[in-house]
């Protein structure tokens, strides 16, 4: 049988330099990078005093088991070029403090097959969502699934198991390209709406350990200012500090087009997209 040829995307390492040509006042937008940060689940939040911030990282909580994020790869059962998905999770149980939180996911070419999007937990009969979107229109980029939108809500402190699926063979679910990765919802600590005040809410989310929390929020923001790079440079940063290259370099590489619509209607359902 043929193969099936997979291409993969060789990122540069460098780093944008140039300056937005548009001007930013808000402080979303700094010259610093979000640090995702590792916590132990129940710690208080930490503070920092004094100085200037550089090259943060996000903090990922100590426990969660791993998942596998990207899917695709060669399949000796299909002759076609297929993309390859990956979500933005991390590499093992992601947190969040909202019971309804957006899930972000690249795909790395045009599909116009059916997308199913699964939330379960292994304590459960029934999956908290199981939906298939069978119009999918999407190109190269990144999507959001909205739990607002099927108004599915995270209970605290379970954890759940996140699913997309390209429907490859609809009997066949072997041959389908799959991603999932682990989220649990947890107790917002007491001074958390007090930090979201005082500084970047992306970058508090980040330095807790909130990764869903962070990349939404960071992630609307560009939805609101597709032009703008100093943001696009920052969640590229977050994924690189999560080990999701592929999706990073999409943000550093991707051309700015002027005017160019961030979100985009497929299926009857309404799906955020960062697509070229």
């Amino acid at each position: 049988m043929a193969s099936l040829s997979i291409s993969l995307w060789i990122l540069g390492t460098g780093v944008a330099t140039a300056e937005d040509q548009t001007a930013d006042t808000s402080t979303a937008v700094k010259k610093e990078m979000p640090r995702y940060r590792p916590f132990v689940k129940g710690q208080p939040l930490r503070r920092e005093g004094g100085g200037s911030r550089s090259v943060k990282g996000f903090r990922p909580m100590v426990q969660g088991k791993p998942v596998r994020r990207e899917g695709g790869g060669s399949r000796s059962d299909v002759s076609t070029t297929l993309p390859i998905i990956a979500l933005l999770s991390p590499e093992s149980t992601g947190y969040t403090v909202s019971a309804q939180p957006d899930l972000y996911w690249f795909i790395s070419g045009e599909w116009k097959g059916p997308v199913r999007y699964v939330l379960d937990n292994e304590d459960e009969d029934e999956p908290l969502l199981d939906e298939t979107v069978d119009s999918f229109s999407g190109k190269t980029g990144i999507h959001a699934l909205s739990l607002k939108q099927y108004e599915v809500k995270l209970k605290p402190d379970v954890e759940y198991q996140w699913t997309i699926s390209l429907i490859v063979d609809p009997d066949n679910y072997s041959g389908n390209i799959v991603a999932n990765g682990a989220i649990q919802r947890v107790e917002a600590p007491s001074d958390l709406s007090e930090q979201l005040q005082a500084d970047t809410p992306h970058f508090v989310y980040a330095e807790q350990g909130f990764w869903f929390d962070a990349i939404a929020t960071l992630s609307h923001l560009i939805d609101s200012s597709p032009q703008n790079k100093s943001l696009r440079r920052q969640r590229a940063n977050l994924l690189e500090q999560v080990n999701l290259p592929t999706v990073a370099g999409f943000d550093r590489m991707r051309p700015v087009v002027k005017g160019m619509p961030s979100r985009r209607e497929t299926g009857g359902s309404r799906q955020r997209s960062d697509s070229e």
